[in-house]
Formats: C-alpha cells, sequence, structure tokens
C-alpha cells in the first residue's frame, strides 16, 4: 500500500519582506555613502598636502645647495624669456632629473626643442581633487583674452588621449602647444603683478633669487607656494609663456582675494577643497589656509618683509 507524502510549503520572502530589506539597503547605503565620500576626499587632501610638502622640502634642498631660493623665473633675455621657473628648477631636489635633463635652460620654454618637456605631466604638481585635465593647450598672442572649451589630444607616452583646454584666442593664427598644468603657484605677495614683475613682496617673482635672510617676517609666517584650481585659470609648472594670457600668473600668484572668494580671478589662489587651500611656508610646514582668514592677515602672510605682527591662532 503506498503510503501518502505531504507536500511542505517552500521557504522565500513575501513581497512585503522583500520590500523591507530593499529599504534597509537603501538607507544603509544613503548612511554609508557620506562617509565613503568624505574619506576619499580627506584622502584627496592628504594627497595635496604631501604635494605641498615635498615641494617646500625641495626648495629647502635647492636653497642649502645654491644657498638662494630659485627665481619665480628667469628673464635675462627680455620680461619673459627664457621664462623657466621655481618649479623648474627645483626638480633634481623633487627625484625628477630625468625631465630635468631635458630642459636647455638657456632657450625659451616655447622652444621645439622642449616640446616632450612642455607635456610632460609631474604628478606632484597636481592636486588629485582638481578636476581640471592634466593638459591644455595654451595659445601664443592672446592678449590677456582667453576663452575655453573642450578638445582632445594625445598625451604623449603612457598617457592615453584625455580631454583638455583649449585656450583660443581673437585673432588668427595663433601658434598652439600642449602644456602641463601644475596645482601650485609660487607667491608673488599682496599686489598685483602687473605693478612691478620684478618687485614682488613675497618669495617669488621674476630674477628674485632670496635668501631666508630675507624673510625679516620669519619663515613660519610667511608664505612661499600655494593652490590653484584649474577652473579658475590653468598654471604651468614650466614657467613663463611670452605671449601668452596672464604669462606671469601662470607661475605666482597674489594675495588680491581670500582663498576661494567668488571675487577672485585668474592670480589668485583656490583649491576645490571644501574649507581652503593649501600653502607651503618659508619654514616647510604645510597650512590650510581658511576661506574665511581675514584678509590682511592673508595679505600679511604673503610678504616676507613687511612687519606685519601675526599669531599662528590668526590662521
Amino acid at each position: 500500500m503506498l503510503s501518502s507524502k505531504h507536500a511542505r510549503p517552500r521557504g522565500g520572502f513575501t513581497l512585503v519582506e522583500l520590500l523591507v530589506v530593499i529599504a534597509i539597503i537603501g538607507i544603509l547605503v544613503a548612511l554609508l555613502l557620506p562617509a565613503v565620500q568624505a574619506a576619499r576626499a580627506a584622502a584627496r587632501r592628504t594627497q595635496c598636502k604631501n604635494n605641498c610638502k615635498q615641494i617646500g622640502l625641495a626648495l629647502h634642498n635647492y636653497h642649502d645647495s645654491f644657498r638662494q631660493f630659485p627665481a619665480g623665473w628667469i628673464s635675462y633675455q627680455g620680461e619673459f624669456e627664457p621664462g623657466w621657473g621655481w618649479a623648474a628648477a627645483i626638480l633634481p631636489f623633487a627625484e625628477q632629473n630625468n625631465v630635468y635633463e631635458q630642459i636647455d635652460f638657456r632657450l625659451p620654454i616655447e622652444d621645439s626643442v622642449h616640446d616632450a618637456v612642455r607635456e610632460t605631466v609631474l604628478s606632484m604638481y597636481i592636486c588629485p581633487s582638481d578636476i581640471a585635465p592634466d593638459q591644455f593647450l595654451i595659445a601664443e598672442g592672446s592678449g590677456g583674452h582667453v576663452h575655453s572649451h573642450s578638445a582632445s589630444v594625445v598625451a604623449p607616452a603612457s598617457y592615453a588621449m584625455s580631454s583638455v583646454i583649449v585656450e583660443s584666442v581673437d585673432h588668427d593664427g595663433p601658434h598652439l602647444f600642449t602644456v602641463s598644468k601644475s596645482n601650485y603657484v609660487g607667491v608673488f605677495g599682496s599686489f598685483e603683478i602687473h605693478d612691478n614683475p620684478y618687485r614682488g613682496d613675497g618669495a617669488f617673482f621674476a630674477d628674485s633669487r632670496l635668501r631666508f635672510r630675507d624673510f625679516v617676517d620669519g619663515t613660519s609666517s610667511t608664505m612661499m607656494v600655494g593652490e590653484r584650481f584649474g577652473r579658475l585659470g590653468s598654471a604651468i609648472w614650466h614657467g613663463v609663456i611670452p605671449e601668452a594670457a596672464e604669462p606671469e600668473a601662470r607661475v605666482v600668484g597674489v594675495t588680491d582675494h581670500s582663498p576661494n572668494s567668488e571675487h577672485m580671478h585668474f592670480e589668485d589662489f583656490s583649491s576645490e577643497h571644501v574649507t581652503g587651500a593649501h600653502f607651503t611656508l618659508a619654514d616647510g610646514s604645510v597650512r590650510m589656509i581658511s576661506d574665511t582668514i581675514d584678509l590682511d592677515v592673508y595679505r600679511a602672510l604673503s610678504t616676507r618683509q613687511g612687519g606685519e605682527p601675526i599669531q599662528n591662532a590668526s590662521f
């Protein structure tokens, strides 16, 4: 005689239970996502700070070797040429001898022998938070008028085809060439560069070559290098290129407006960080200068011998 078997009900989620599980997962993702984003932002800030620290160390090693800091840019062949700046001068002290040895400092940056050097992207000069492309096309003869739009060029060596910024001009037939960006520029001082490129009251200006003793205000209260994001105006690590838009501001900056001010312009300092911008001080330390810093204090930090009393608590 065959025994009868009772069918067991299948286990599983009901529709209501499934919706509850999905809702719980959504809540957890919503709670964790800001924390993940914050952690990534913190990691990018740390890398940027490390870049500034590396720059400060290279500047100090340069001074130890030559008993002076490098010039903001070299201009013994005229106001701008050959134009090589402080960031190019310190390359051997930042483990970048291979790039440094490709540079003929007697020839201008825009000379064809420097095509590969101009396109070389150096990670130590790039803030990972900056969203602007690592390369862009720059035009000689732009007369200060810059218009940006997207384009694509082939980057050198291991760099793939990428989107870059084209700075176009208001006349026909400009000389265009690719350059790599930098997110760090030297501190020219508290007044406009055009007022006198050779007499900045900060750490870097044309043919500056300052020494520690020139920082009368103290190395711990004088900024040397600061950040600038690419959306404001792309700087370059090479130096000054004549006839390009805002040529001096490609390598140095001023404290006309506080970091990330809504009134800032090409020469100002800025960053993609939320709270402010990193600056390397003359003593080699790195400080995050707040967007809300008192403007008088900020400008005082950019001068090397202004005589302004500054307390660390002020910044």
